[in-house]
């Protein structure tokens, strides 16, 4: 049961509504942020894109100011504000992942061929430690970004980063 923060008052939220600064929204948002990071936890797991929907979920309530209406409670708006972002942000995430899994598996179903397999291996020799090792974690391996990034020691937008590099070189010396 998730247990709920003294709540802002309704006179407040419509006074921040109607021309409230952000000083005010930050003072009305205060007591709800961490029953927000549980909600996109919960949609999302403890990672960096649970956060993120936090944050643009509630940059999304200060830009339609304008469009919510007035009648609903604060912790509805920023509730649902989160919980739908969260949920773009997951598809989303899911898309990307499933595009590189496939995109792992052309690999290695190209690398059934005895040839292509040696050719493979010829290449990827030629990248460097840190470039290989990412490049076969991710694709002929299956791991997933945030793994290779943990045991690498990397965040995982560093491992993304370093994962594209791989990607371009290869691309380089196969044309």
């Amino acid at each position: 049961m998730i247990a709920l923060p003294e709540t802002t008052s309704d006179a407040e939220w419509r006074a921040w509504l109607r021309h409230g600064s952000h000083r005010d929204f930050d003072a009305a948002v205060a007591p709800w942020l961490e029953l927000l990071q549980r909600i996109a936890r919960r949609l999302l797991g403890p990672s960096l894109l649970a956060d993120d929907a936090v944050q643009e979920g509630l940059l999304q309530v200060v830009r339609r100011r304008s469009e919510l209406d007035p009648s609903i409670s604060c912790e509805t708006a920023l509730a649902s504000a989160v919980y739908y972002r969260g949920l773009t942000l997951g598809r989303a995430e899911g898309r990307r992942r499933r595009h590189e899994t496939e995109a792992g598996r052309r690999w290695v179903r190209r690398s059934d061929r005895p040839q292509a397999a040696a050719d493979l291996t010829a290449l990827l020799s030629a990248l460097d430690t840190e470039q290989r090792q990412v490049l076969q974690r991710r694709y002929l391996d299956g791991e997933p970004i945030g793994s290779i990034a943990g045991n690498l020691g990397l965040s995982a937008n560093a491992c993304t980063v370093r994962l594209h590099r791989a990607r371009m070189e290869l691309r380089q010396l196969v044309q």
